[in-house]
């Protein structure tokens, strides 16, 4: 074991920044919390779900974490600001991922509703094809 941090609430994701030097943590208090995984130093501390934080997303260019809760919403926030910048309800039921793919152009997502949702990049916009 090289390095290990107890939390305050229980665990259900982690993200590593594109340039790896910060991980990002999503409980079930609710919260995102952007750590330097050298120290366990918080850099930022983001609220606002309704529901625990089921998974997390950095996009490529690290600056925006996409998050995903039990309650169905997705979020995507400017971390460093902790600014929410769009939230939308991608699925009936828990969203269980939340992943950037295409350099950021496209974030998809799964859920309990059986489905897997394609939308377009930081605006929360379904894609159509």
């Amino acid at each position: 074991l090289f390095r290990s941090q107890e939390f305050s609430s229980a665990l259900n994701c982690v993200a590593f920044h594109p340039e790896g030097q910060l991980l990002a943590t999503g409980s079930w208090d609710k919260q995102i919390t952007i750590l330097k995984p050298e120290t366990w130093t918080s850099v930022s501390v983001i609220s606002g779900h309704k529901a625990a934080v089921r998974d997390l997303s950095f996009a490529p260019s690290g600056k925006i974490v996409a998050s995903a809760a039990l309650d169905g919403d997705v979020r995507l926030w400017s971390w460093q600001e902790q600014v929410l910048l769009a939230t939308f309800l991608a699925h009936h039921g828990i969203a269980q991922v939340s992943r950037f793919i295409c350099n950021g152009q496209y974030l998809v997502t799964a859920g309990e509703d059986f489905k897997v949702q394609v939308w377009a990049g930081c605006l929360g916009q379904l894609h159509r094809v």
